[in-house]
């Protein structure tokens, strides 16, 4: 049996929580006329266009169209089920709710999960203890020494070691009654070709990779010498995605928040020596490329993003691939290039924690990075090497959506290759009608499409809407299926309650895109000048739409006669055209007599 939550806990739960006051945990919101205004935690953006509408109870964001009620906020941001959502805000505040049924699968998995993560918790400690404690660790606890890691550092990253044996772990599990199928499931050991298991990480150091709630989702190793391959990973499971990790994320969070920037880097020594210098707020991709699931998890604590790559040529690709990323997500990219042979690791060692803040505060945006790499792949001082620059050049200008900023590198391309700013512009709207920048958005009144939302907003906002709409039976007459719906749902809520209840509705809802429209509809600027009257020019547009629809089809039936030769049945169709043609035109008439007055 699915878990379920009495409708008047709900109620209880939605009139006792703050959506400001939850939302204020993952994003800073300040206070915009009736809404609360932020950065979207779903999207990368520069300008925030995230608002909470605190008496609606409701979210929405402008720039990706996500929005709903505090459960819907919870469940994307923390990826809970409904239930789960609803009984953490219970738990929060103090509201009891009926004991939890969840279905045998739904209980199986998320036992399942919980295993994953215990057995992982297990191997951990047991990497770690064996580092701190153990006589296998003294080599690995040499290493760390010459290598400059402490112990504060170590302690806080659960650093380990993994003995150089086959079987030190599995022997270590069995004693503790571990299912080795499920140690197989998260790649802590490996099945052998005939019969048995072994350890996947042997003579290793150990890199626990923690979630932000503290949870061991999985392991990097490294060996302590130069033998390959000199990194190992676990394998990909139900708990850990390599696209979503980041390294030394837990520990670095609240530095982030508090300095309002995150370094990046690749390596795991390279996180670990930076936080032994005193640098805290840094993150490690796992050695990939930064990926928009790193970007939008970064986004939650800062907007200002500082990748520090190796200084070669793998470094230099890295940044580049980073760039399309974070600009699509429109997080604020910077680059701190290293000198030449240095890694983060090896330079921090050279320059302390100074020289390395000064090597940070002197990053360059990551956009006049590649603007540079792209010049310098190229022969500058020859036609076809200009040519070729404007043409690699113009893409990368097309992703900055802030003009201010398009229009200086437009200006700092122009002076470096002596070209005009008109040819880099007009090379750029050429590539701008390719769609590589965001189109225009022109909402036009006369669009059936939108002519139906709007009716739906004034139902939202205005009870007298709700009976004429309903005495006109508008709503029946919507082309759009979706909108019908919805429209449907908002009379249906209004004949029960007597008004309509945004958060209701929403709950109501299983479709994510009508869960954003209603969140959307609500939370908007409401100020709508003369509500009868554009009423009025909603209903009369719809209706002009049916007969011009109505119109079509009759044309095919009359074409369908006179192919037949059935001169009865052509001529009646005639006379309903007619009808119709004189309804169209009184239908016009009156929305232009209504409109002139």
């Amino acid at each position: 049996m699915a878990d379920y939550i009495p409708d008047d806990k709900l109620e209880e739960i939605k009139d006792r929580v703050s959506i400001v006051e939850v939302i204020s945990d993952y994003v800073s919101l300040k206070k915009a006329g009736k809404n609360y205004k932020g950065l979207c935690p779903f999207h990368s953006e520069k300008t925030p266009s995230f608002m909470v509408n605190e008496e609606k109870q409701i979210f929405h964001c402008f720039g990706c169209n996500t929005g709903g009620n505090v459960f819907n906020f919870l469940m994307k941001m923390d990826r809970l089920s409904f239930p789960e959502a609803a009984r953490g805000l219970a738990r929060r505040y103090g509201i009891d709710l009926p004991k939890i049924k969840i279905s045998e699968a739904d209980k199986e998995e998320n036992l399942k999960r919980e295993w994953l993560f215990e057995l992982n918790e297990l191997a951990a400690s047991y990497y770690h203890n064996l580092l701190i404690n153990e006589k296998e660790g003294k080599e690995a606890r040499e290493y760390l020494r010459q290598r400059g890691i402490g112990n504060d550092v170590i302690i806080d990253h659960r650093v380990g070691y993994a003995q150089n044996s086959w079987d030190g772990l599995l022997k270590f599990l069995l004693k503790k009654g571990v299912p080795l199928s499920r140690v197989s499931e998260v790649g802590l050991i490996i099945p052998k070709k005939a019969q048995g298991f072994y350890d996947r990480f042997r003579g290793r150091m150990i890199f626990p990779i923690i979630n932000i709630n503290g949870k061991v989702i999985g392991f990097g190793g490294r060996v302590l010498d130069n033998t390959l391959p000199k990194y190992l990973n676990s394998p990909e499971s139900s708990i850990y995605n390599k696209s979503n990790s980041l390294y030394g994320l837990k520990v670095a969070k609240d530095f982030i928040r508090s300095e309002d920037k995150v370094i990046v880097v690749e390596g795991y020594f390279d996180l670990l020596s930076l936080n032994q210098y005193g640098i805290k707020n840094v993150a490690a991709t796992l050695g990939t490329s930064l990926t928009t699931g790193h970007i939008r998890i970064l986004r939650r604590y800062t907007n200002n993003i500082i990748t520090v790559f190796d200084a070669d040529e793998a470094g230099e690709k890295a940044a580049a691939r980073s760039l399309d990323i974070l600009l699509k997500h429109g997080a604020s990219p910077k680059i701190a290039v290293l000198p030449s042979g240095f890694d983060p690791d090896s330079f921090v060692k050279k320059v302390g924690e100074e020289g390395f803040k000064e090597i940070i505060a002197g990053s360059m945006p990551l956009i006049e990075f590649a603007i540079n790499e792209v010049i310098k792949r190229h022969d500058a001082s020859s036609v076809e090497g200009k040519v070729k620059i404007i043409e690699d050049v113009t893409p990368i200008l097309a992703k900055i959506e802030n003009k201010i900023e398009r229009d200086i590198y437009i200006q700092r391309v122009s002076n470096r290759l002596g070209i005009k700013e008109d040819t880099i512009v007009s090379q750029l709207r050429k590539t701008k009608k390719g769609g590589s920048v965001l189109q225009e958005k022109g909402v036009q009144f006369m669009d059936e499409d939108i002519v139906e939302k709007l009716l739906l907003k004034l139902m939202l906002l205005n009870n007298e809407v709700v009976h004429k709409i309903q005495e006109e039976a508008i709503i029946e007459e919507f082309v759009n299926k979706q909108y019908k719906e919805i429209g449907l749902l908002l009379l249906e809520e209004f004949n029960r309650q007597g008004r309509i209840d945004s958060g209701k509705v929403i709950n109501c809802l299983e479709d994510e895109n009508s869960k954003s429209l209603i969140s959307q509809l609500s939370i908007e600027k409401e100020s709508i000048e003369d509500v009868p009257k554009i009423l009025k020019d909603c209903m009369n547009k719809i209706r002009m739409h049916k007969v011009d629809e109505e119109i079509k089809i009759l044309d095919i039936k009359i074409k369908e006669a006179e192919e037949k030769k059935d001169e009865v049945l052509q001529r009646e169709f005639l006379i309903s055209r007619q009808e119709l043609k004189n309804k169209q035109i009184n239908y016009r008439q009156a929305f232009l007599r209504h409109n002139n007055a």
